[in-house]
This record gives C-alpha cells, sequence and structure tokens, in this order.
C-alpha cells in the first residue's frame, strides 16, 4: 500500500464521508454535494500558512469543486493548493 506525500505547496485532504440520506430520502450518487471539509492527510514542505503547516490530522474547509481527487489503493484524496483552503478547524 503506497502512502502519499504532499510535496510543495500541496496539500492532501481525505474529504468527509458524503451523506447517504436525507429526510429518509436516498440522494443518486450525482446529486449529492460533496462535503467541503475534510481531514488535512499531508502537507507539503513548501507551505507557508502555519496554520496549515500544523494542521495534520484537523479539518481543513474548502470552496467546493476545486482540487483534483486523486484514487490510491481504494482512499480518494484530494489535492489542493495552499491558496485553496481557506480555514482550520
Amino acid at each position: 500500500m503506497s502512502i502519499p506525500k504532499a510535496t510543495n505547496t500541496y496539500v492532501l485532504i481525505i474529504r468527509d464521508e458524503v451523506e447517504k440520506e436525507k429526510n429518509n430520502i436516498i440522494i443518486p450518487g450525482k446529486g449529492r454535494v460533496k462535503p467541503s471539509r475534510g481531514e488535512i492527510f499531508s502537507v507539503g514542505g513548501k507551505v507557508t500558512d502555519p496554520d496549515i503547516k500544523n494542521g495534520k490530522g484537523k479539518k481543513g474547509i474548502f470552496y467546493a469543486g476545486i482540487g483534483q481527487e486523486i484514487d490510491i489503493d481504494g482512499q480518494v484524496y484530494l489535492c489542493l493548493n495552499e491558496q485553496e483552503i481557506i480555514g482550520i478547524i
């Protein structure tokens, strides 16, 4: 199993789980809005923001619809640039 590591100013995030039901109605896969937050998995060495740099394991908030999803050994990671993260929880 490969463990990915972010480089440069990139951050890898594992997106929070998608809500499967809402008010007892099952939402089809393409109709779901993907969460815009997730756990920071890896931070590149050239990230300058101290909150992001020390944010591994914390939740990152980002704009919906951005970044590149990468599937490695069945785990999907979202690759974002440092500037695309708008907050840390």
